[in-house]
Order: structure tokens, then C-alpha cells, then sequence
């Protein structure tokens, strides 16, 4: 027995990894920047060397550098730019550049221009090829700017690598109501199920780094941008919100209500060949503000601060509806593919309509808001 075991062992102990690559000499991509150039193609399709003439995309690579890390240096991060046909011709390109295998495990952000993102055949192009690449880091964040070369420019105080840097702020949306997170995996599976997707646009801002509003994708084309003050309502609809905080009227008073927990249960009916919606809300957070003429420990009032939270929610919530309906549109609000998880019958009947569907649908709003803690008092 003893002989069996060490037999079918001796494989395993000589297999060899034949193509495996060293760590010292791989080059570990954490950024990708891809941005369309002004058009160059040629007149004629038929001409020879047809990827140089074509080079309409600028794509960056942000690398760390190795020797300055070990130096202690501050600015460590490397661009590598190239001017190519496509992603897979950039990033050959970038091995005729440099000694080191590019490797894409540990990417943490893709940086996509506004001008890729308005070429509709040059964005699906990009994101169809990011798609089937299986190196591509799936959980990498996505986000939209104009400016790339201005953003890459950015050195950040408190943070070496500036894709750290970006990263790191993003990640603050567990606790910033008004600003969304998208990764890679995220944004693809919402363009394919969907045709529309959401991310949020970076912009520099002297020496930082500044999340303002969100790109709004529909079928691979930058669509138009969604303003923050809508991302709370947004979040809160899709059970996104984890925290954040609300600034709302009390009798002249402006208080914080800062959101410790939120929940949305929607339901879905029909009404004379009409979707009507009702979603109810719960949540629950803290007051931490002083109310002068006002005993906050009483139960009458922290019931009526407790009403007028919610009102103020409700009022919030319908305006969101209102802009995505009427302002935006389409449903961004992801209710289609709830409708076909959840009321499935439904969907079948306005499926080839939805977008009409949506835009006259009605919606109703329950909110309930608790108060849990009171912070500063008399």
C-alpha cells in the first residue's frame, strides 16, 4: 500500500510549473487608463500595416516601480503610454517597452475617458475585449473622467500609489450616502443584462482627488451624468445604503439624522394597464445635534422629529423617481430586473416596452424613520 501511495506521489513531486513566471520579472499593472484620440484612420481599409494607421486609442498603464519603493522614494508610481488600435495591440506594445511580463492580478481601477465612453464602437470594442480577458482583476473599480492625463498628474499626501489613493476614497461610499462604488465585474454584468450602467466620474481638484455625480452608460455610450443629490434616493431604493446622513427641517431648526441602517421592501401591482410600485422604507440613525427650545429626551418629541424625518424622506425619494422618469428616462433604478426575478408575469407583458412601462408607472413611498440615539442635548 505503502508503495502505491509513494507512486502516485512521484508526479506530483516531479510536475514543474513550465511556463510559470517570477515574481522580479513580471511588471504589476494597478491602473489602466483607456481614452479615444482624434480619429487617424485612414481613407482607404485596404491600405497595408493597417494597425498603423488606425492608433485612435490612448491607453496608460500605472506601474509601480520597485526601485523606488525599496528607496523610499515618494513618487513611485510609472504611466507607460501608448497610442494603439485596440487594448490587446497596447498591451503588446507595452513588451516591446519594457523587460517585464505585464500583470493584470492585482489592478485595482479602470480609468475610462469621456471621449471612449461617447464612441460607441470604440467603447464596446474596449469593454467587450476587458470582458473575455481573464486576467482582468473582476473586482478592479470602474470610474469615468475627462481629463486622464490631468488625473494621472495627481500625487497624492497621504498615499504613494494614486490608484491606492482613488480606491480608497471610493470605498468610502459604505459611509457617504451621496456616491456609489462600481467594479469592473458589476459594471459588465449591467451593461450585458441591461444595456445601462452606472459609474461614478473623478476629477482633479488642485492637489486631490474629487467624486462629483455619475456617468450614466446606455447600450456601450455615455448617456448624460446623474447629479449626487439623487444617489441617496437611488441607494436607498435598491438597498444599497449602508450609512449616511440627511440634513432635514425641524420648525426652522436644520438637524442632521445621521442613517445607522436602511431597508426597502418593494411591491409591484397593476392598475387599468399600469405598474404602480410601492416601496417601504425603514431605517434607523442618530440625532447629534442640539435643538435650542426643545427637550429631545421627550418621547412627543422625539416621535414628531421621527414623522418629520420621514416626510422629508418621502418627498426626497418621489423626487428622485420624478428625475429618472422624466428627466433621464430609462430605469435606472434596476427595477426591470427585479420585476423579472420578483413578478415574472409582469415583466413577460412589458418587457418589449419597459422603458415606456417606467416612465408611466406610479410610485408610492412609506417611509418609517427611528431614532435610536441622541447625541448633544441640554
Amino acid at each position: 500500500m505503502k508503495r502505491i501511495i509513494m507512486l502516485l506521489l512521484v508526479p506530483l513531486i516531479l510536475t514543474g510549473c513550465w511556463d510559470k513566471t517570477e515574481i522580479e520579472d513580471r511588471m504589476f499593472i494597478y491602473a489602466i487608463a483607456v481614452n479615444k484620440v482624434e480619429d487617424k484612420k485612414s481613407e482607404s481599409d485596404l491600405k497595408p500595416f493597417y494597425e498603423f494607421q488606425n492608433q485612435n486609442l490612448e491607453v496608460t498603464f500605472l506601474v509601480p516601480n520597485p526601485s523606488k519603493i525599496q528607496g523610499g522614494e515618494s513618487d513611485v508610481l510609472e504611466e507607460i503610454t501608448v497610442s494603439a488600435q485596440d487594448l490587446p495591440e497596447a498591451v503588446g506594445m507595452i513588451r516591446k517597452k519594457q523587460n517585464r511580463e505585464p500583470f493584470f492580478g492585482h489592478e485595482k481601477l479602470l480609468i475610462l475617458g469621456e471621449k471612449l465612453l461617447r464612441d460607441e464602437e470604440s467603447s464596446k470594442e474596449v469593454l467587450d475585449w476587458i470582458d473575455r480577458d481573464p486576467k482582468k482583476n473582476r473586482s478592479a473599480f470602474v470610474v469615468a473622467t475627462k481629463d486622464i492625463k490631468e488625473l494621472i498628474g495627481v500625487n497624492p499626501k497621504l498615499e504613494k500609489l494614486l490608484p491606492s489613493y482613488i480606491t480608497g476614497i471610493l470605498k468610502n461610499d459604505t459611509v457617504v450616502a451621496t456616491m456609489i462604488s462600481v467594479s469592473l465585474n458589476e459594471f459588465l454584468g449591467n451593461i450585458k443584462s441591461s444595456g445601462m450602467a452606472m459609474i461614478p466620474i473623478i476629477k482633479r481638484q488642485k492637489d486631490e482627488i474629487a467624486i462629483k455625480n455619475v456617468a450614466l452608460i446606455k447600450d456601450f455610450k455615455y448617456l448624460g451624468e446623474l447629479d449626487d443629490r439623487y444617489i441617496r434616493g437611488y441607494s436607498i431604493i435598491n438597498n444599497k445604503l449602508d450609512e449616511g446622513k440627511k440634513l432635514f427641517n425641524y420648525k426652522g431648526n436644520i438637524v442632521s439624522y445621521n442613517i445607522t441602517s436602511s431597508s426597502a421592501k418593494i411591491k409591484l401591482n397593476e392598475e387599468n394597464g399600469r405598474l404602480v410600485f410601492t416601496v417601504d422604507v425603514e431605517m434607523e440613525g442618530d440625532i447629534e445635534d442640539y435643538l435650542i427650545n426643545e427637550d429631545i429626551l421627550k418621547s412627543d418629541i422625539i416621535r414628531d422629529l421621527q414623522d418629520s424625518i420621514s416626510k422629508q424622506f418621502e418627498i426626497e425619494l418621489k423626487e428622485v423617481v420624478r428625475h429618472f422618469q422624466e428627466d433621464i428616462g430609462f430605469d435606472y433604478l434596476n427595477l426591470k430586473s427585479w420585476t423579472k426575478k420578483h413578478k415574472y408575469n409582469l415583466f413577460k407583458k412589458y418587457e418589449k416596452n419597459w422603458d415606456e412601462a417606467f416612465r408611466n408607472a406610479k410610485f408610492n413611498f412609506k417611509v418609517k424613520s427611528y431614532i435610536r440615539r441622541v447625541g448633544v442635548i441640554r
